[in-house]
């Protein structure tokens, strides 16, 4: 169960609570109301009436004690309720905008790094967790671009690392496997290259409905 979901079944016991607190002290009412009018008959006949008018006010009394009883659960329920909606809304409202401004920190970074350290800032974008619906389909996108890219610009490096390391010549089965190796990380790159739309897209939207920058 989400976070959301456990605030608003917790909101929805609390009103549970406030409905049957209500109902506590409306039955207090209809005692007191009771007691009333036992009381009210007891006084109008004189003499050995007034005890029944005594135990009418006695009634009453209780009756106006389990009214106020029933009155405190309800306002103490309403509030818990109130506490916990405001909760939820409230958690869900900063969890989403928080984890949108964590993600837009991250992919700035991805793209503001020299194509060296862009491997591990896709790194780190893969690492980073969500749970708003919007903010995970825009990590999706933008992680579609990043790992693509990273994957490319890792195996171009290993390529050019290994010709300098010790050049092969022409038409040396070593040559023609870093040509393949190659051919694959330019392929990577224009895959990542052709996702950065789509991550751009979803970034713009996401910045739009939090608010950022």
């Amino acid at each position: 169960m989400s976070a959301r979901a456990g605030q608003c079944l917790i909101a929805c016991q609390a009103w549970l609570i406030a409905c049957q607190a209500w109902l506590i002290a409306c039955q207090g009412w209809l005692i007191a109301c009771r007691g009333w009018l036992i009381a009210c008959r007891g006084w109008l006949i004189p003499s050995r009436a007034r005890l029944i008018g005594c135990q009418g006010w006695l009634i009453a009394c209780q009756g106006w004690l389990i009214a106020c009883q029933g009155w405190l659960i309800a306002c103490r329920a309403r509030l818990i309720a109130c506490g916990a909606f405001l909760f939820a809304c409230g958690a869900c409202g900063v969890s989403g905008r928080d984890e949108a401004a964590a993600l837009d920190r991250l992919v700035t970074a991805y793209r503001q790094a020299e194509s060296s350290h862009k491997p591990a800032h896709a790194r780190a974008l893969e690492a980073s967790r969500c749970s708003a619906a919007d903010v995970c389909a825009a990590r999706a996108a933008c992680l579609a671009s990043a790992t693509a890219t990273a994957d490319g610009l890792t195996r171009k490096h290993a390529v050019e690392v290994a010709l300098a390391a010790d050049p092969p010549t022409p038409g040396d089965a070593k040559a023609l496997a870093l040509l393949g190796e190659l051919t694959g990380a330019e392929a990577r790159l224009a895959e990542g290259h052709a996702a950065v739309a789509a991550c751009d897209r979803s970034m713009r939207e996401l910045r739009k409905t939090y608010g950022l920058r």
